[in-house]
């Protein structure tokens, strides 16, 4: 089979892309992240779970450059850097884009997914610009972050069991918590992602077209990054 050939962005691109758009290109992405590099290793299939701990440990990176009054690492000196948070920001969009391409494949999830990408960055759209709340105003960047954490963990916890239901008789044998988390749907919980992610962008100063301008760029950087397995 003919490998795919990935290319950069051009500035053309780059000056009608859409932040909906983002979604195919992560389609792109995630096909070579997959990819068979040149020494002949081929990584294995990703696997929601896969990607929620990445997007976790993408959460645990912004929340180690908020600035001083909002960094956990009190015990420690620590100079702000925007643009190094800014960078952590879009890494998290890169798997979250992601989460959505592989729960729209997963044919064990009951979900029809992909046909909401656009109404997700609407909402994105809207909670960056500070035309929408996502949630109170009187929560800060944290709060918003562990929003965040608590859906993609559930995420996660429901795509396994989900994943395993050939191998159970009955989901009420699963952890009990399962049908707590179960009733809210994988569906809302993405689009509550995207919502509260535009909201803390927001806090944090971003606009839209930085946000877009920013994955683009971080992109190309990742096509020349994958033979040498990403570092």
């Amino acid at each position: 089979m003919e490998k795919p050939i990935f290319k950069k962005i051009t500035e053309e691109e780059r000056r009608s892309t859409l932040f909906y758009q983002l979604f195919k290109y992560q389609e792109i992405m995630d096909d070579l992240a997959q990819s068979t590099r040149k020494d002949g290793w081929s990584p294995r299939k990703k696997t929601i779970t896969d990607v929620c701990y990445a997007l976790q440990d993408e959460i645990c990176e912004l929340t180690r450059e908020l600035p001083n009054f909002m960094n956990f690492k009190v015990w420690k000196r620590h100079q702000y850097d925007q643009n190094k948070e800014f960078l952590e920001f879009i890494d998290i969009l890169f798997f979250t884009f992601t989460l959505v391409n592989y729960i729209g494949e997963a044919d064990y999830l009951d979900t029809e997914f992909r046909l909401k990408e656009l109404f997700c960055a609407n909402k994105f759209r809207d909670t960056i610009s500070g035309k929408e709340k996502a949630i109170s105003d009187d929560l800060d960047v944290r709060a918003l972050i562990d929003l965040v954490r608590c859906h993609v963990s559930e995420i996660s916890i429901i795509a396994q069991v989900q994943s395993n239901k050939e191998k159970v008789k009955a989901e009420d044998t699963m952890i009990p918590e399962y049908r707590l988390m179960r009733s809210t749907s994988i569906e809302t919980r993405l689009i509550k992602v995207f919502e509260l992610l535009g909201a803390i962008g927001n806090k944090l100063g971003y606009t839209l077209e930085q946000v877009v301008d920013g994955y683009i760029d971080k992109y190309n950087q990742n096509i020349e990054r994958v033979e040498k397995d990403w570092a």
